[in-house]
């Protein structure tokens, strides 16, 4: 048996290939995956086969289930590997979807709240990024609500057309408890002299596909660090 978890409205729990249909029914619709840069499911097979390939493997990536019937809703996770923006030792990247007839409810919040909650307390990570489509103005009003930070753009190397398309990159930090600056955002006049050279010079990602030259140096620099 599939443990969950609760909230008030949700269940949450770990995948299952007995999903494959009821994923199929929300990620079919177009609306729904090409603003996340994946492409909407064209058959219930391919619906399984992301189950057991991406969502299985990935052992933070959580179905969310209404808890009155147990209707699947849409996802949530935390990407704790290959994310969209390098990530040192306890960081990670958070990302969410609700199907569209779910959508105006508050869901996708209430599960995104969760999903934060165990990043923080159960796996003990410091600090959690996310990036939305700049077009995405949901997904960045629930950012916002949920009082992450604005950190600089990027152009996404995962788009479903042949251009490169632009996402706002996010951040939120646990407080922390000691004295350590590691995690610390560097102040802006301490960036003045980073260049696209420098970046091209220091990080591994491709600094042509980013905007804010300055935010890349900082979370390549510093992921370098931890390697």
């Amino acid at each position: 048996m599939t443990h969950a978890y609760f909230t008030t409205r949700l269940a949450i729990r770990h995948w299952k290939e007995s999903d494959a249909s009821a994923l199929f029914k929300l990620a079919s619709d177009p609306e729904i995956g090409p603003i996340a840069e994946w492409a909407p499911h064209r058959s219930v097979e391919e619906s399984l086969n992301i189950i057991r390939n991406v969502f299985i493997p990935q052992k933070e990536f959580y179905a969310v289930l209404r808890r009155s019937d147990k209707t699947l809703i849409g996802c949530v996770g935390l990407i704790l590997g290959n994310a969209n923006v390098p990530l040192a030792e306890n960081e990670a990247e958070i990302g969410y979807w609700i199907g569209r007839d779910y959508w105006h409810q508050g869901y996708a919040t209430e599960a995104a709240e969760w999903m934060l909650e165990q990043g923080f307390s159960r796996l003990g990570l410091r600090t959690l990024f996310a990036t939305c489509a700049s077009v995405n103005e949901r997904s960045e009003r629930l950012l916002r609500r949920l009082n992450f930070k604005f950190i600089g753009n990027r152009m996404s190397d995962n788009a479903l057309v042949d251009e490169y398309q632009p996402q706002k990159v996010w951040k939120f930090s646990k407080k922390p408890t000691g004295k350590s600056n590691h995690h610390k955002q560097l102040p802006n006049n301490s960036l003045a002299h980073i260049s696209k050279k420098s970046v091209q010079k220091n990080c591994k990602k491709t600094p042509e596909k980013f905007v804010n030259y300055k935010n890349l140096y900082y979370l390549c620099t510093r992921n370098r660090e931890t390697d």
